[in-house]
Parts: structure tokens; C-alpha cells; sequence
């Protein structure tokens, strides 16, 4: 992380703000190149101080009629990521030290975890190519789904045969790639569904709310295991999480991927979500 900061750019806004304009339209022009458009001319407006009015605008418009859903269904995926990642972590020393066995040390089925989540950075760059930002998560949560209750299956079940040693490998390794994965989708879909004028406003409220699930989830996992006695519980509340938002994800009314992203609110949006709602007849 040290050494990467030398190959930053500064923030174009910051420089703006102090006076610093002609750096901040190079800036902005080697962003543009790196993003493959170089015809467009980098203009903008000097930044100026948020007051309450554009507080109150910005809140209007994020919790308004037409992103009220949006907004409410990215803060609970963000919560669940975070749940996920940050709940594995707490509950897998615990858990494969104590209840389920690897046929190697707790340390190195930890470390073999970590490795595992490469190939989720890899995996969010490729379904970018391919496949749009709600249909990778509704994707990817249910392959999740699969994965939680396989280890789970296998590691209670005493891994008694081949099929559930199986599982628990295949459910960890799983578990590991895919909550790298949905995190960076989730993430990457909260700050490109708000228009620019509330960009950070939005996509700041979906990362706090996530960041409330990954206090909690050490917390969570305590509780459930001392009110039920075993460490099952934890992983089965964690599958009906991501179920029901598999399913909020599936009735997203935005795709961002491909997308110019909006000014404002005044642009047209397109609606059309993964799943229609039944009409009423």
C-alpha cells in the first residue's frame, strides 16, 4: 500500500479547490485516457463547500421515490457482504480449530483460505466483461448459498464420508472466493447508482451501513453459538441472509455496467429489473 501511493494521481477536486485548475484538467484527462475516452474535454466546476440545503437535497434524492429501493437493497447487501467477510473471519479460527476437522492444522487451512481469495479479485475483473453488475451478484449470492450450507453439511456431519470431505473443502474454498467477489461488485454498484451530485452522499451511507455488519458479525456469532450450542447456526442465518438478497438484487430497478453514469436525477434512467413483480388481475 506505501509503495502504491506514489503511482496515485491527486485529487482533481482537491486541487481545484486551491486554485490549482490546469493540474487538476491534466488530471482529469489522464483518468479519461486510462478509461479509454480520449475525445471528451475534461470541464468542470470549482468544488465548493456543502451546506445544509445541499445536504437536505442530497438526502431528498437518495431516499426519494425513485432510489428509495435502490438505495435500501444496496445498504443490505453491503451489511451482508460485510456480515459474510468479516464473520468468516472471526468464526472460521474458532470453528475449524475446535469443531471441524481439514486434515491439516488449523494455521495452514487459514492460510490456504487466504489464497483462496485471489481468485475472487480475479473473478470481479472477468464478470465485468461479461455479465452486468445485479446479474453478478444475484450469480454469485447463489452460488454462495450452496457453499455455506455444503461446509456446513460436511463439517457437522463429521466429514463421516468422501462426498462431505468434499463439501467442506469445497464449501470453504467457496466461501472465501465468492465473499471477495461480492464485496467488490457491491461495493462498485453502490458508488455507481447515484447520480453525481449525491455520489458520495449514496454510496458513503451504503458503505456505513455495511461497515455496522462487520462489527456486529463477531458479535453475532457469540450470541448464536451460546443460545444454540453449536456453531451451525451462525452459517444458516448467513444463508437465509444471502438468499433474501439474492432476491432484493433480483428486483434492482438500475444496471450501471456499460452505463453513462448520471449528472442527476433530471437524466432519464432506464428501469428494468432481473425479475418484474406479479400484476394483480
Amino acid at each position: 500500500t506505501f509503495l502504491s501511493v506514489a503511482f496515485l494521481n491527486e485529487s482533481p477536486s482537491w486541487l481545484a479547490s486551491r486554485g490549482r485548475e490546469e493540474e487538476a484538467r491534466e488530471v482529469l484527462s489522464r483518468i479519461m485516457r486510462m478509461n479509454g475516452s480520449c475525445c471528451a474535454k475534461p470541464e468542470f466546476s470549482a468544488p465548493r463547500k456543502k451546506v445544509y440545503a445541499d445536504i437536505r437535497r442530497d438526502l431528498g434524492v437518495i431516499f426519494g421515490p425513485a432510489m428509495l429501493y435502490t438505495t435500501l437493497v444496496s445498504c443490505f447487501t453491503c451489511f451482508c457482504m460485510n456480515v459474510l467477510y468479516y464473520g468468516g473471519l472471526y468464526a472460521f479460527p474458532q470453528v475449524l480449530s475446535e469443531d471441524v476437522a481439514t486434515g491439516t492444522s488449523p494455521a495452514f487451512a487459514l492460510l490456504i483460505g487466504c489464497f483462496w481469495e485471489a481468485p475472487g479479485y480475479i473473478m470481479a475483473l472477468s464478470y465485468d466483461r461479461v455479465m452486468g453488475r445485479r446479474l453478478t451478484l444475484v450469480f454469485n449470492l447463489t452460488a454462495l448459498v450452496v457453499c455455506v450450507l455444503a461446509f456446513v453439511h460436511g463439517g457437522s456431519n463429521n466429514q463421516e464420508s468422501m462426498v462431505e470431505y468434499v463439501m467442506v473443502r469445497f464449501g470453504y474454498a467457496g466461501y472465501k472466493c465468492l465473499a471477495i467477489t461480492l464485496n467488490l461488485v457491491a461495493f462498485t454498484y453502490a458508488a455507481e447508482i447515484y447520480p453525481v451530485s449525491c455520489r458520495v452522499t449514496g454510496s458513503g451511507l451504503s458503505i456505513g451501513v455495511g461497515r455496522i455488519g462487520a462489527v456486529t458479525a463477531p458479535l453475532a456469532y457469540e450470541w448464536t453459538r451460546e443460545f444454540s450450542g453449536t456453531w451451525t447456526t451462525f452459517f444458516y442465518i448467513l444463508a437465509c441472509l444471502v438468499i433474501l438478497d439474492a432476491t432484493l438484487v433480483a428486483f434492482l430497478p438500475f444496471e450501471t455496467r456499460g452505463k453513462v453514469l448520471k449528472e442527476s436525477m433530471d437524466d432519464s434512467h432506464e428501469t428494468d429489473p432481473l425479475c418484474q413483480p406479479a400484476e394483480c388481475t
